[in-house]
């Protein structure tokens, strides 16, 4: 089972097609494991509000399954 730690604001960089993307990091960590980034890209004018409507949400926890 995934957990996100945390989103983090990763800027505006220029990517491999020469246009600028926001940047959003997610630190999450998988059973015991050390934790992994993953980045996404997005839209520069929503990259603030991704990261602040991402940090409102509230993660529930499955159910464990027997």
């Amino acid at each position: 089972m995934a957990e996100i730690v945390g989103i983090y604001d990763g800027g505006v960089i220029v990517d491999r097609h020469k246009k600028k993307v926001g940047v959003v990091i997610f630190k999450i960590v998988t059973n015991e494991s050390a934790p992994e980034v993953m980045i996404g890209h997005c839209h520069p004018n929503y990259r603030d509000s991704i990261i602040k409507n991402l940090k409102r949400l509230a993660w529930q926890k499955p159910e464990i399954q027997k």
